[in-house]
């Protein structure tokens, strides 16, 4: 089984260059489609922010009474792409055990052993 993967491309621009941007017809087609949602995310991290140093992010996302938690890492991807594991979780605390098969489970294993899932968050 393949590792999903993320493609992004995240674009800098002035405050004014978004009318133009939004002049572009598939911009135009997906701003028609899309539908506006209030997202919240938690970035987890160690205290010494081991994950980040490593390449790996922990999020939670909440979406309306949903969380869904993201782990993805940078390491074995190119320029645009990186390894993403995506799952709705019951609380907007981790799931750990949801490492499994992922590039975090290494990590969780080594550092926290079952025993301390300790992680501070930013963002």
């Amino acid at each position: 089984m393949s590792t999903p993967k993320e493609i992004e491309i995240k674009l800098g621009l002035s405050p004014a260059s978004l009318p133009r941007l939004k002049k572009i017809p598939l911009i135009r087609a997906i701003e028609r489609s899309a539908k506006c949602t209030t997202e919240v995310s938690v970035y987890f991290d160690t205290d010494k922010h081991e994950l980040h140093k490593k390449g790996l992010i922990l999020r939670v996302r909440r979406i309306g009474r949903r969380h869904i938690q993201t782990i993805k890492a940078m390491g074995n991807s190119r320029l645009f792409e990186r390894d993403e594991w995506e799952s709705e979780i019951a609380s907007a605390q981790p799931d750990l055990g949801l490492a499994r098969h992922t590039a975090l489970e290494p990590f969780i294993r080594r550092k926290f052993d079952g025993r301390s899932s300790r992680c501070s968050r930013r963002g």
